[in-house]
């Protein structure tokens, strides 16, 4: 008896410590943050709609017949995506920037992978539908831990082209780097896994990453590029992460805005 009891007593440590564990590595992975700033840009209205039991929020300023859609990194709001869409529409884009739920004005909004895939999908099909926008002229564009959600709407048949800035292949891998994959494969809950997706989405997809990157490092943007059946790879002599569209010459991004507006 004692010992069954010791055994149970073990077996719910264990629990407790796993869900401990899970628990911290969705905050290591989520940074919120408190900015609830939303993006102003010409024209620009926000946008909010019914999602699930979230309330999905994006901001939209109009230009031409391509939209981009773009998604964040893990530690900041849409409102960190001003200035890149301030020159998506500098060259004549629309453009959506989504918010995660949990993030910024919405932080009354669960968050979780599923909640964030479920808000930019109800969004970019408002636009759609409100703005009528077919799927063959919207780019879908994404930052750090924004690439995933760029490809889940790949995945899910919005868009014809993927533009991804410091992508990774999944968070596993990410994870992988500072501690046994057995272990991250127990306790992770998000896994954002670009790399299972890539095969089967024959769209154009251009990875723009640092050689020096030491956030997400540059081997995992040089391999998700060739998972991608249609995948290429701009290498930036840079160590930057976080403002990475700061550190693109003229020249750079002229090719990026180029790839946008023609591939198919």
């Amino acid at each position: 008896m004692v010992k069954k009891l010791t055994m149970v007593m073990i077996s719910a440590a264990l629990l407790l410590g796993l869900s401990s564990c899970a628990g911290i590595t969705r905050s290591m992975l989520y940074f919120p943050g408190n900015d609830t700033r939303v993006p102003d840009l010409t024209g620009s209205r926000l946008l909010e709609i019914e999602s699930g039991r979230n309330v999905s929020r994006g901001v939209f300023p109009p230009g031409d017949e391509n939209l981009v859609v773009l998604s964040h990194g893990n530690g900041g709001t849409f409102y960190a995506q001003q200035d890149p869409a301030r020159r998506w529409r500098e060259a004549v884009f629309s453009v959506l920037i989504v918010e995660f739920p949990g993030y910024g004005i919405s932080a009354d909004s669960r968050l979780s992978e599923t909640a964030i895939y479920r808000d930019a999908e109800a969004m970019i099909r408002h636009v759609m539908a409100q703005q009528g926008f077919a799927s063959g002229q919207i780019v879908l564009s994404g930052h750090s831990l924004g690439t995933g959600v760029a490809v889940e709407m790949a995945d899910r048949g919005l868009g014809r082209s993927l533009v991804l800035f410091t992508p990774y292949t999944s968070i596993e891998d990410i994870g992988a780097q500072s501690m046994p994959r057995w272990l991250v494969r127990l306790v992770l809950t998000d896994r954002f896994d670009s790399a299972s997706k890539a095969p089967g989405i024959d769209l154009p997809a251009l990875v723009i990453h640092g050689v020096r990157d030491d956030v997400v490092p540059f081997v995992f943007g040089e391999e998700i590029s060739r998972i991608f059946p249609r995948g290429d790879l701009m290498r930036l002599d840079s160590g930057e992460h976080s403002f990475i569209y700061e550190v693109l010459d003229e020249a750079q991004w002229q090719a990026i805005v180029e790839f946008a507006r023609s591939a198919r």
